[in-house]
């Protein structure tokens, strides 16, 4: 197992955010796991590689479930931010 983990969460509504890293913190704290938790508030298509606090050789996992869909509807340039923010960690 993963020595820490430490996840992102993205969206628009802050307290939504603060519940889901508690809910996290939570469950990792029952499996004994050091667990950090970090809020973007912001659309995400917005989102910029610097607000992801990514540090060297670090793994990096990318979950748009509830997200991805509505960034998918956007004929612009979004989706190809986002999928090279992504490509360049």
């Amino acid at each position: 197992p993963p020595s820490h983990v430490r996840i992102t969460g993205v969206g628009e509504c802050k307290e939504d955010l603060q519940d889901t890293g508690d809910r996290l913190g939570e469950f990792a704290d029952s499996f004994g796991l050091p667990f950090e938790f970090h809020l973007v508030v912001d659309k995400l298509e917005d989102v910029r590689l610097w607000m992801l606090h990514v540090k060297e050789k670090e793994a990096v996992a990318v979950n748009c479930l509830f997200q991805l869909h509505k960034t998918l509807h956007d004929f612009g340039n979004s989706i190809k931010n986002l999928l090279d923010l992504i490509l360049s960690t």
